[in-house]
């Protein structure tokens, strides 16, 4: 018998996020939006910056331009014949200020 904690639950499309979920490992699905030649998907950290896809883009690596958080990104196909991104955290991204030698 182990003492492993289990996987937390994916985080659903229309959750909200906080910066506590975004630890390495942990499952963010996101709502697209789709055009007829590309697709946009919200970064969970901030709503309002999303990465573009291509309609044939499979899998990639999503970097958050306001915060450097990084996802490995899966897109899916959807119901509607859009597409559904499962996000999953890959680092969280540490910086260190050091002053300069003078």
């Amino acid at each position: 018998m182990t003492n492993e904690t289990p996987a937390p639950r994916a985080i659903g499309a229309g959750e909200l996020v906080t910066k506590a979920d975004l630890k390495p490992g942990r499952v963010i699905e996101r709502w697209t939006d789709t055009t007829p030649t590309a697709i946009r998907v919200p970064m969970p950290c901030h709503e309002r910056q999303h990465v573009t896809a291509t309609r044939d883009t499979v899998s990639a690596v999503a970097v958050c331009r306001a915060c450097s958080q990084t996802y490995e990104m899966v897109l899916e196909p959807d119901f509607d014949g859009g597409h559904f991104a499962i996000l999953t955290v890959a680092h969280v991204p540490h910086l260190i200020s050091r002053q300069a030698r003078a």
